[in-house]
């Protein structure tokens, strides 16, 4: 299997990598944010941020459903196995798993539930997808 495209640590994501070449397109950041409660007061917070390469394409999956593919502005145009992400998406889960304490037996269940992408939607049609939200 391969490596899971998202780094995580004791504190959660670290990090979330392009799907198809590796290069990061979000990362762990601190950000101060106001506490409207105590309006002088302040508090650091970790958050994830995404870089200016973060991409998404739509992709559709057996039984109708749909999953967004996370990409570099650089991976988006290009075709993509589908296989492959089918893959990463299983290796993803299991991190993100094993990341919260999840057992054996919810990574089996997972592991045979888990569909297979049918296609990827074509930029034209996620652009005007997209501006129809």
């Amino acid at each position: 299997m391969s490596e899971s495209y998202v780094e995580y640590d004791e504190f959660g994501i670290v990090c979330v990598r392009c799907m198809q070449c590796g290069i990061p397109v979000a990362e762990r950041t601190v950000k101060e944010v106001r506490i409207p409660s105590i309006p002088p007061k302040t508090e650091n917070v970790l958050v994830v941020k995404r870089l200016s390469s973060w991409r998404q394409r739509r992709t559709e999956v057996e039984g109708g459903g749909y999953v967004d593919l996370i990409l570099c502005s650089d991976c988006h145009a290009e075709p993509v196995s589908m296989a492959d992400m089918t893959e990463k998406i299983a290796v993803a889960s299991e991190a993100t798993w094993a990341h919260e304490g999840r057992s054996e037996k919810d990574k089996a269940i997972f592991r045979k539930s888990l569909p297979t992408i049918a296609r990827v939607a074509p930029s034209d049609e996620l652009m005007k997808e997209q501006r129809g939200r």
